[in-house]
């Protein structure tokens, strides 16, 4: 796909053959992509695939605004794969994933932001090196992707970074379960300087998302460390 836009599709239960192993399974997958935009999908309840897969030297694609719920896949509700150039994987809501929730893997430049990433398995956001492919005359990194102002609640890893040459801050982490858990990924990965951590009960019943968290002292007072409205305590209720 070149200059195209993917809008607007529900897609239920996909992949339910289980066949993952095929690698070219999911809920949509698109390759070679050049300028394409995938916005407003709603993909859910896929079982041997991601959600949403774009593989293989991607150029200025942004992946925006879809919920993805209900998968059970290593490669997460988003999967970008094998790209050099800038991504963008931003403002959806990826829920409830037996996996990671954004997985790549040999990319460089992909920028995660202002996403909600919940109820994980595995990472909220992984990237990794996995092969050893060439891409365009030299063999794949991953390097300089950014992880900025996501929420990310109650998965069982924040992030798995594996190379220092990628970023990650101003994000809420909203794990009620281990209080620590940012505290130890900001001592184990010296990321996340501005990352603040905050319990936040959350549910996703159907289509209807309700989130509800409560701000300390210690948080208002650097109110504008904090993303959107959880420099506040409030609870939103509504339909995505």
């Amino acid at each position: 796909p070149v200059n195209c836009i993917t809008e607007d599709n529900s897609l239920d239960h996909i992949a339910w053959q289980n066949v993952e192993s095929g690698y070219d399974n999911g809920g949509m997958k698109l390759l070679v992509c050049r300028n394409i935009l995938v916005r407003h999908n709603l993909i859910r309840d896929v079982i041997g695939g991601p959600g949403v897969w774009l593989d293989w030297d991607n150029v200025n694609c942004r992946v925006t605004q879809n919920v993805v719920k209900d998968t059970q896949c290593a490669g997460g509700g988003i999967f970008i794969e094998a790209s050099e150039r800038t991504n963008w994987v931003d403002h959806n809501v990826i829920w409830n994933i037996k996996g990671n929730g954004v997985y790549q893997h040999d990319c460089d430049g992909l920028i995660v932001f202002n996403n909600l990433i919940g109820r994980c398995t595995d990472s909220a956001v992984r990237m990794q090196v996995c092969t050893a492919r060439k891409l365009n005359g030299r063999v794949v990194t991953c390097k300089r992707n950014q992880v900025r102002n996501n929420v990310m609640v109650d998965n069982r890893m924040i992030l798995f970074l594996s190379d220092p040459e990628n970023s990650s801050d101003y994000n809420v982490i909203g794990d009620a379960r281990n209080p620590q858990s940012l505290a130890s990924w900001q001592k184990a990965s010296d990321k996340d300087t501005h990352s603040r951590q905050i319990p936040i009960q959350a549910t996703l019943h159907g289509l209807t998302l309700s989130l509800k968290w409560a701000v300390t002292q210690e948080f208002t007072s650097n109110s504008g460390e904090l993303p959107g409205p959880f420099n506040k305590a409030a609870t939103l209720k509504r339909t995505i």
